[in-house]
């Protein structure tokens, strides 16, 4: 490898490392955004619960996080993102360390995070939910 690529290498992971952050993507079926919800209002159903009748699928969410993010950070903006389509609760479908690299056709910034021993980070998936009234939340005694 000529010092020029390795150059390139060096200066992509440091990008990276810069730019550590969390991006979600997601794909809309209803917009409800003229009518945010609160983050703090947005119920998380985990895989295995039941999701009440009556909740309508706004949108699928994706979340990916890199370094230093953890699952904690991922429900966050997933959170975020749904109360800002109008949804008041998010169904995850899976949370996992991401992908595999070597389907990534990025190879450089592969290449990168390999030569200075960046872990790869985190993914979760969603559905971003609107449930007419009670979204699961137990309501004291």
């Amino acid at each position: 490898m000529g010092e020029p690529a390795l150059m390139k290498k060096i200066a992509v992971a440091a990008l990276l490392v810069s730019t550590a952050c969390i991006g979600v993507k997601r794909a809309v079926l209803v917009d409800r955004s003229d009518h945010p919800v609160p983050l703090e209002e947005v119920t998380v159903f985990l895989p295995d619960d039941e999701v009440p009748e009556g909740c309508e699928r706004m949108a699928l969410l994706a979340a990916a996080g890199d370094m230093g993010r953890d699952f904690g950070d991922l429900l966050h903006e997933l959170r975020k993102e749904a109360g800002r389509l109008g949804a008041n609760a998010i169904h995850i479908q899976i949370m996992s360390e991401a992908g595999n690299w070597q389907d990534t056709e990025v190879t450089e910034i592969r290449d990168a995070r390999y030569l200075l021993g960046v872990r790869r980070g985190r993914d979760a998936r969603a559905f971003a939910l609107y449930c007419l009234g009670e979204t699961g939340q137990s309501e004291a005694s």
